[in-house]
Parts: C-alpha cells; structure tokens; sequence
C-alpha cells in the first residue's frame, strides 16, 4: 500500500474536477459466480461491483490486465465508505479505491481510471446506509 504522500505526487487538485461522469450500467448476472451487479464505464474499462450467488461482495475490471471476479472483505468496502474512518483501500493488488466527499476514484495500478458516485458503487454491493434519528425526535 502506497502512502498519501507518494499517491498525490504529480496530481493537482484541479485535475479531478476535469474526469468525465461514468456511465453506470445495471446487469443481472453477467457471469458465472455473480447474483447481481453493477457496470461502470470507465473509459476503455469497466469495473464490475455486485453480489456473489453465495452473497458476498465482489469486484471486476474489465479490459486489458484487469481483474478477474474476485470476492473482497466487506470490512474494506465498509472502511472505505465510512466517512469516519480512512478513505482509501487496496481492494486486490493494484486496484485501489480512494473515497473523496462523495466521489469514488478508481485507481488500477497507479492511473486513475475515473470516479464513480459513492451512493451507486453503495447500491451495487447491496449496502444500506444507517440512519439514526436523534433520541429527542418523536
């Protein structure tokens, strides 16, 4: 895992704001092992988030050296959502997810790919997020 500081050398703040908006996709079963999934474009790729038919979380990304159907920890997709806790998780070797406010970049061997909504990539692995009313509200 790389730190902060050697991931953001060579980027500018600026250049986030010029990636193009992804095309998301819904699939049912695109594959053997899946139950349900979501496609992102991105770019030349696409990376694949759903359910396992044993309903687990797995992640794909499609296109040249990419990543096979592979399930991954769901303590990673929650740490890596959770708003309180770090924003970056190496899913498998090479393929990184960087949480930024509500963005998801997708990072695949150093080259960030493009970014994704957090709510949809949050869909897509079938997690609900927790809403706590306040004690006093009635």
């Amino acid at each position: 895992m790389r730190s902060d500081q050697e991931f953001y050398e060579g980027f500018e703040p600026d250049e986030w704001a010029e990636e193009i908006e992804p095309t998301s996709y819904r699939l049912v079963a695109p594959g053997p092992g899946w139950a349900k999934c979501t496609g992102f474009a991105l770019g030349d790729r696409m990376l694949h988030a759903g359910i396992s038919v044993d309903n687990r979380l797995m992640v794909d990304l499609s296109g040249r050296d990419g990543v096979q159907r592979t399930t991954i920890s769901t303590k990673a997709v929650i740490r890596l959502l959770d708003p309180l806790s770090r924003s970056q998780e190496e899913l498998t070797s090479g393929l990184v997810l960087l949480r930024r406010e509500a963005r998801v970049h997708v990072i695949w061997r150093g080259e960030v790919l493009g970014t994704v909504d957090s709510h949809l990539i949050t869909l897509a692995w079938g997690l609900h997020p927790a809403v706590a009313l306040p004690k006093n509200t009635r």
